[in-house]
């Protein structure tokens, strides 16, 4: 038995050597052509008042306060926020499910529209813009600017995110290279595309949308036709979050996602 599935494993590290091709070239993943409209949405009123509400949630928290403000002081203190849109949209693409599995040789797909919101008080905040049919709407809102900044390093190679772990990276010339210090702990320098595939197999591939691990509810599961997460009953769920990214402090004193679909 053990030596059937030593052969079954080669067979399908050569199987996705073959969907990689003889270069182990990457094509840029698509994404919507439309991030102005991203963008412009960021900046409504209604999804600035979600950001800056966002941003008295983070001073609550820094401060160690878990009470929650009145609806009147939470309202002054979200108007002096007064966050702006500033910069360009980035288009941020995140590990995809059917390179996990071994279905595609696609490192990764358009995961959402990252637009950078500033406060009037100096703080910085990443507002993840998804499309719903023809309108863009504020899924997801984390403190600083990774969404940004990496991204932004993109050039003619493409940069993506393994949620799961918060690392970021590029694919230069068929190699995964590292972007920030939890991708440097996974990869090291750099590490070729199948090499990569088969560490992401390895890790998440009994737990993707429709496992039996998901079935057993250990896990929410991840839809890739879809930019929201599952319901999950664990903190290392296969989502779109990136772990201990988003800060908004639940009563109990636990940090949560800021999430919100705005209609």
């Amino acid at each position: 038995m053990k030596k059937t599935t030593q052969v079954l494993g080669c067979s399908a590290v050569v199987g996705f050597a073959l969907l990689l091709g003889a270069t182990g070239a990457q094509a840029a993943p698509s994404a919507p052509t439309d991030l102005s409209a991203a963008q412009q949405a960021a900046s409504q009123a209604q999804t600035r008042d979600f950001v800056a509400r966002f941003f008295v949630n983070v001073d609550q928290h820094s401060a160690g306060k878990v009470s929650a403000l009145s609806a009147q002081a939470e309202s002054a203190a979200a108007q002096a926020k007064a966050p702006q849109v500033v910069g360009e949209p980035l288009a941020v693409y995140t590990l995809s499910p059917d390179f996990v599995a071994g279905k595609s040789a696609e490192v990764a797909k358009f995961g959402y529209v990252a637009v950078h919101a500033k406060s009037a008080t100096g703080q910085d905040a990443s507002v993840w813009m998804v499309r719903e049919g023809q309108t863009w709407s504020a899924m997801n809102v984390t403190t600083g600017t990774e969404e940004i900044t990496y991204p932004a390093r993109a050039g003619a190679d493409t940069v993506f995110t393994e949620p799961q772990i918060n690392a970021w990276y590029k694919v230069h010339e068929g190699r995964v290279l590292p972007l920030n210090e939890v991708a440097r702990t996974s990869v090291g320098q750099g590490v070729s595309l199948a090499a990569y595939q088969k560490q992401v197999h390895d890790k998440y591939g009994d737990k993707l949308a429709g496992s039996a691990y998901q079935a057993n509810k250990l896990l929410g599961g991840y839809s890739p036709s879809s930019a929201s997460p599952a319901p999950a009953a664990d903190t290392t769920d296969w989502t779109l979050l990136s772990a201990g990214a988003a800060i908004v402090l639940a009563a109990a004193g636990g940090v949560l996602a800021l999430r919100r679909k705005l209609g």
